[in-house]
């Protein structure tokens, strides 16, 4: 292979034979190599050798200002593709035929990516010079409610770790609370298997705690009101590790408007599930009637 100036210079008889063989062997061997011949003049063929992978080159055509490709020659199977029609086949038997792969550049040619852990992301690297998969928050689902005595998520996919359930509710009557129970093996349990304490301070400058046990639910929003534009419930639920084999431990962090006096409170509560084993699923009811509003689960 070669990419020699296809220009001679003015030399001695040898030099000029041997530069005028090196111009032939370029021209034989299709200007090929891992890149562009310094030279190339406009109109020209060439190849590229280690792109798109080993054993399989790029052919190029030169039209003055850019590399047009014209298609994939495969020097092991000894097929050429055409630019306009390359098939599947072609590429599985360059970067791989598992789904879900894609196209990755390396740092001399091009490669399948194998496919990451279940619910990973793809992203740069710390380097900037690669791709790599991790592990981020992600919306397991996201639920709209309009006047309905409960929300439930279902399911959870295993592979994530912890979990937090975002929620804005506006329940339909004044003074109830919401709760959250849990599924385990996608059944609810609704028996007295809960505990749960929380803390309170409101713009009165008030503070108060409670808490309570052998319940069918924990704390997720105390005492809300009804008014359509002050009322209800703005809170996160974060529930970690929830696939450990111990009871279910949740952190619920909330803010109302009371329904008596229409106080500005921060609350914050801590509930257990007192029934060891992992959980698949989470639900969010009013005491009484039914809430509106939006529910969403994050996991990561």
């Amino acid at each position: 292979m070669s990419q020699a100036a296809l220009i001679t210079a003015t030399g001695s008889g040898l030099a000029v034979r041997t530069a005028l063989n090196a111009a032939i062997a370029r021209l034989a061997t299709g200007a090929s190599g891992v890149s562009r011949p310094a030279d190339i003049a406009t109109g020209e063929l060439w190849i590229e050798t280690d792109n798109p992978g080993t054993g399989v080159w790029s052919v190029w055509r030169w039209d003055g200002a850019a590399d047009v490709l014209i298609g994939l020659l495969n020097s092991t199977t000894h097929a050429f593709t055409s630019a306009g029609s390359i098939a599947s086949a072609s590429l599985d038997s360059l970067l791989g035929s598992t789904k879900g792969m894609v196209a990755v550049r390396g740092a001399s040619v091009w490669a399948g990516k194998a496919l990451g852990t279940a619910l990973y992301h793809y992203r740069m690297n710390a380097a900037g010079d690669d791709g790599e998969y991790f592990q981020a928050p992600a919306v397991i689902s996201d639920q709209v409610l309009a006047a309905v005595s409960s929300v439930s998520f279902q399911n959870i996919p295993t592979g994530y770790k912890n979990l937090a359930l975002h929620y804005e509710l506006l329940p339909g009557t004044n003074g109830v609370n919401v709760m959250a129970r849990f599924f385990q093996s996608n059944v609810e349990d609704t028996g007295a298997n809960y505990s749960y304490a929380y803390l309170n301070g409101n713009s009165a400058g008030t503070a108060g705690a409670s808490g309570a046990g052998a319940q069918t639910g924990i704390l997720a929003a105390l005492l809300l009101s009804n008014n359509a534009n002050s009322g209800g419930v703005v809170g996160v639920m974060h529930i970690p590790n929830y696939q450990v084999a111990r009871y279910t431990r949740a952190i619920a962090q909330f803010g109302i408007v009371d329904s008596v006096n229409g106080y500005h409170n921060s609350m914050s509560s801590f509930g257990t599930h007192n029934v060891a084993g992992p959980i698949d699923g989470v639900k969010l009811y009013p005491t009484s009637g039914t809430f509106s509003g939006r529910a969403t689960l994050i996991g990561w």
